[in-house]
């Protein structure tokens, strides 16, 4: 039986966590980091984020629900994007609408792995999921996440219409081209290859963006499919 935890504010919550069978629902973390431990059958309805990160954490089995990366009350004020780094998952869902999310590899403390060890890690964490890491079908991003440590693409349940899969050696080729003009689309390209891990990445466009930007983002995107092989 899950506890829930309704309206509850966290603030300055910093260190390692391990957190099974809660549901946050219409909570607000702020200021709060997250470093080591694991989250397993948790839930996150409707919370609030503001400068917040999760690093070298484990989630199983978890869904979060609507995510939005601002205080407050209402719709507008300051935000800033959920920035995790080294996160490793394995069944967990994202839903609804979602803010700026960073996706990194292990940051620069000193505990932290370097980033060889970091994918090693990470391999031998995927190497274990034989159902999916990451299923993002139902899940709508204000901007393009940036997903540099995601899980490797054919463990992601995705909408392949709107979120289409590249391999890495594909995204190399197609940097190579001569004026390659697909926007933010070069942008996720090149930190795909740079990262040099995984093997496959899916590209997820930001369908509650802007109407401008959802449109060039759009079209950059249909650009980038005449030219390269996408599934």
């Amino acid at each position: 039986m899950r506890r829930t935890l309704t309206g509850v504010e966290y603030r300055r919550e910093h260190g390692s966590r391990q957190i099974s069978g809660i549901v946050f629902d219409a909570c607000t973390f702020d200021n709060c980091r997250v470093r080591g431990g694991s989250f397993t059958d948790v839930e996150f309805r409707n919370c609030r984020t503001w400068s917040c990160s999760l690093d070298d954490v484990e989630m199983r089995n978890c869904v979060i629900d609507g995510l939005r990366m601002t205080v407050g009350s209402g719709t507008g004020g300051r935000t800033s994007p959920l920035i995790v780094g080294g996160l490793l998952t394995q069944r967990v869902e994202l839903r609804g609408t979602f803010g700026s999310l960073i996706w990194n590899p292990p940051g620069p403390e000193p505990t932290a792995p370097s980033i060889d060890e970091a994918i090693r890690l990470a391999d031998a964490f995927y190497a274990s999921v034989t159902d999916y890491a990451l299923d993002i079908r139902d899940a709508k991003f204000t901007s393009v996440p940036a997903l540099r440590f995601g899980p490797p693409g054919h463990l992601i349940r995705r909408d392949a219409t709107n979120q289409p899969l590249i391999h890495r050696e594909e995204a190399q080729r197609v940097l190579s081209l001569p004026n390659l003009g697909v926007g933010v689309w070069r942008i996720v390209l090149n930190d795909f290859v740079r990262m040099g891990w995984p093997e496959s990445k899916v590209l997820v466009p930001a369908e509650k963006a802007a109407k401008k930007q959802r449109e060039r983002d759009a079209s950059d995107l249909d650009r980038l499919r005449e030219v390269a092989e996408l599934s």
